[in-house]
């Protein structure tokens, strides 16, 4: 069983996702954590919601009055500000780009981290607005 993120957004009490799956982000989250702290920001993992994972995993029982992993995440799961996660991303795909820092050990997934940061601040700037909030959804 694999382990993704999605990227999902909370708009007018709705959820809308963007359910491509980020390998790159997900899998290198210890490294990205580590560079987005050092550039003045909580680590890229605060933006992680485990709802869906938690109930998968069976560690956390989803209430019977929710049909889905997502409309329990809409309701109790973990948010942020949409503008501060655009600013945070940017920032560190600002530096991703700048400072050509090398992302994992095998191979160097930088360019395939700076493709889901692209693809994440497109979707979230596609629905900039007041209230607005953020979150990578870990899935499985």
């Amino acid at each position: 069983m694999g382990m993704v993120l999605w990227a999902n957004l909370l708009k007018d009490g709705d959820v809308l996702g963007d359910q491509n799956d980020l390998v790159a982000l997900s899998k290198h989250f210890g490294r990205l954590d580590k560079i987005s702290k050092g550039l003045g920001y909580g680590p890229l993992s605060a933006m992680f919601d485990q709802t869906d994972l938690e109930v998968n995993m069976e560690v956390r029982e989803m209430p019977e009055h929710y049909a889905s992993t997502t409309e329990f995440m809409r309701d109790s799961g973990t948010w942020v500000a949409l503008d501060a996660a655009i600013g945070q991303m940017q920032a560190l795909r600002d530096h991703l780009e700048a400072e050509k820092p090398r992302i994992g050990l095998l191979f160097d997934a930088r360019e395939a981290v700076l493709e889901e940061l692209d693809q994440s601040l497109g979707f979230a700037r596609a629905h900039l607005g007041d209230g607005v909030k953020f979150n990578f959804a870990v899935v499985t």
